[in-house]
């Protein structure tokens, strides 16, 4: 911010400075025609080089985004797929044997307490809370689980095959954090856990959906091992992933493209005040002084052009972004 102040404030004062030497210059008719001739011709032809970079590196950014968009599109499938699993383990009363307490108090008691406010509660309120729902770790998972569900608005959407939808940034991070907590609490009481009591009609799914995001059958005689194993590929590497490029295309362009476009708008500026100029009829002084302002504007912007693509040179070389991950 404080560069693009100072740039402008450079741009700004060598502009009145200019403006200040030359408005002493004295024009004849010809000449002043000339000089808006030569204006326009030097700033069309300038304008036609810089649309030209401008839509090159626009269609460039915008198929670097469609390729990311379509990684990030597959991620949302899988995604959407975890949540389903998500919602029939949450619902799975066979499995949450294991913590009968939290699960009937957080369905009917707590039913809008999430991970974030459950973790961010005074020591005294956490007690008492965790002491009420019979542990710690099991109705943690049980509200990651019901985080993961993400408010949706109906259990159907849950039993859909097929559903579009891309995620924010907040919730890939709250996604990951949530896998991260059920993992923990499958992590802790493995032993104590199971499937093998599920019926077939929640199991299932739970298979299809896994199919869909591994691309290969669950393993039936490790089925708590192979959950626990798809909610650490979601924490680990799918969800991280999917933060980048969604990030990489919710950024905004680059400074110096931005740069590049003042520059554009302000030669369509001088040629269109060009062109007024030269067919307004006024008198000869009042012409020659806005052309020397108007002259002072191109001057002062083709050095702000050049040096600004040059200095867009060193990060157009610079490659930060990851293209295959």
């Amino acid at each position: 911010m404080k560069t693009t102040i100072f740039k402008y404030l450079i741009y700004i004062g060598l502009t009145i400075l200019l403006i200040l030497l030359l408005l002493d210059i004295r024009l004849t008719e010809e000449k002043a025609d000339s000089l808006i001739n030569l204006m326009v011709s030097v700033t069309s032809i300038t304008l036609a080089i810089l649309v030209t970079f401008f839509f090159s590196k626009l269609f460039a950014e915008r198929q670097d985004r469609i390729q990311r968009k379509a990684t990030i599109d597959e991620y949302s499938k899988k995604v959407t797929a975890l949540r389903r699993i998500a919602h029939r383990i949450k619902g799975d009363h066979k499995f949450w044997e294991f913590a009968p307490t939290a699960k009937s108090k957080l369905d009917s008691k707590y039913t809008s307490l999430t991970v974030e406010q459950f973790r961010s509660l005074e020591y005294e309120k956490y007690s008492s809370i965790t002491e009420e729902l019979k542990g710690e770790l099991a109705p943690q998972a049980y509200m990651a689980l019901r985080g993961l569900e993400n408010e949706e608005q109906s259990d159907f959407e849950f039993y859909r095959s097929f559903k579009l939808e891309n995620y924010s940034l907040t919730e890939i991070a709250n996604f990951q954090e949530y896998c991260g907590f059920f993992w923990a609490f499958c992590d802790e009481y493995k032993s104590n856990l199971t499937f093998s009591n599920t019926s077939s009609f929640q199991l299932n799914p739970i298979r299809e959906d896994f199919m869909k995001i591994m691309g290969r059958k669950i393993d039936e005689d490790n089925f708590l091992k192979e959950i626990m194993n798809l909610f650490s590929e979601f924490q680990e590497k799918i969800l991280p992933e999917m933060y980048y490029l969604t990030e990489q295309n919710q950024r905004k362009l680059e400074y110096h493209f931005m740069w590049t476009i003042i520059n554009l708008i302000v030669y369509i500026v001088i040629m269109i005040s060009s062109i007024v100029l030269f067919f307004q009829p006024i008198c000869l002084w009042v012409k020659t002084s806005i052309l020397m302002v108007l002259t002072s504007l191109l001057i002062v912007n083709t050095v702000d052009l050049i040096v600004g693509l040059f200095m867009s040179i060193p990060r157009e070389l610079n490659i930060k972004a990851f293209y295959k991950i």
